[in-house]
């Protein structure tokens, strides 16, 4: 099954092929201009660098949340468009959960650590950050299980203050919001916190791509999208209108 995988969650727009759970290739864009702009152009780029069409696709997968929501809508909209127009199915992959995963799938090279990889007889718990803005992170724990990811905690929009207090073992931190908050967790956690190094933190399409070829039959819809965006608090449109709705 050939899945192209889309991930628009995060300030790394990324786009990925893999044929059963073989990566053929990949994409990650990380300059600052909008996914709108980007997304179209890298899909159809990857494809010719592939030596394939759209037609040879099996499946679209995408990252449903949490992350930006123009983001999330940008991916949601451009991959509707293709599935309605081919069709094919699409699946909803969560963003922590993508960026957790590439914990299995390599051996991350920790600073100023050894390696640690699948087969350590004590593997770490993983805590993928995104940074959620207003003095948050979009944050979930995960434990590593017989090869798999399993979550020891719900998603959260949290204060990374407060996340802290749920740390209560080594735990590597990924995704881009360990880097912007990788002082406060070193300051609060001490050698607690563990990072991997800057290519392992963004960008997690390859793995969108992976989870998606993993998912049961039950959760793919064959003609479009069977999931809804997964935003975790309301955005600020969101928020101003039911603050002008209380004043009326």
């Amino acid at each position: 099954m050939r899945i192209l995988g889309i991930d628009t969650a995060t300030k790394t727009c990324g786009v990925a092929v893999t044929e059963g759970d073989t990566l053929q290739g990949m994409l990650s864009l990380s300059r600052h201009l909008s996914h709108t702009r980007q997304l179209l152009s890298a899909i159809h780029h990857l494809l010719t660098l592939l030596s394939l069409s759209l037609d040879d696709l099996d499946a679209f997968a995408i990252t449903h949340g949490p992350g930006s929501f123009t983001g999330l809508r940008i991916g949601m909209a451009t991959v509707e468009g293709l599935a309605v127009g081919l069709p094919r199915p699409v699946i909803g992959i969560n963003t922590l959960e993508a960026l957790g995963s590439a914990y299995l799938f390599s051996a991350l090279p920790l600073e100023g650590s050894a390696l640690v990889s699948p087969g350590n007889p004590a593997p770490l718990p993983v805590c993928p950050l995104l940074d959620a803005r207003k003095g948050e992170v979009y944050a979930a724990i995960f434990t590593v299980e017989q090869g798999r990811m399993v979550r020891s905690t719900a998603d959260m929009a949290i204060p990374p203050q407060e996340l802290c207090a749920q740390i209560r073992r080594p735990t590597l931190f990924v995704g881009e919001g360990a880097e912007v908050y990788r002082s406060l967790l070193q300051t609060i956690l001490g050698e607690k916190a563990l990072f991997a190094f800057r290519s392992a933190r963004t960008g997690c399409a390859d793995m969108v791509a992976r989870l998606a070829w993993d998912r049961s039959s039950q959760e793919v819809d064959k003609e479009g999208s069977p999931f809804a965006l997964h935003y975790i608090r309301p955005s600020e449109a969101e928020l101003q209108s039911q603050k002008h709705r209380q004043k009326k």
